[in-house]
């Protein structure tokens, strides 16, 4: 139960990410973790900006495949 609790923030965080890079507020790791109420730890901090990267990578990737095609 507790694993499925984590897989679902991680889902939250995600996609609540992915939202605010589509409207292109690039918020810090604090300003998130206390929009989503979790104590910004190490680990957090870690996940969060890896998480960033990823999907800052995989959006421009995807407005560039749209702004070519």
């Amino acid at each position: 139960m507790k694993t499925r609790n984590i897989d679902l923030e991680k889902m939250r965080l995600k996609n609540w990410i992915i939202d605010m890079l589509k409207k292109g507020n690039n918020q810090s790791v604090y300003s998130i973790s206390r929009e989503l109420n979790i104590e910004p730890n190490r680990a957090f901090r870690k996940h969060l900006l890896k998480l960033k990267q990823d999907d800052i990578l995989k959006f421009k990737k995807e407005n560039r495949i749209k702004l070519y095609s």
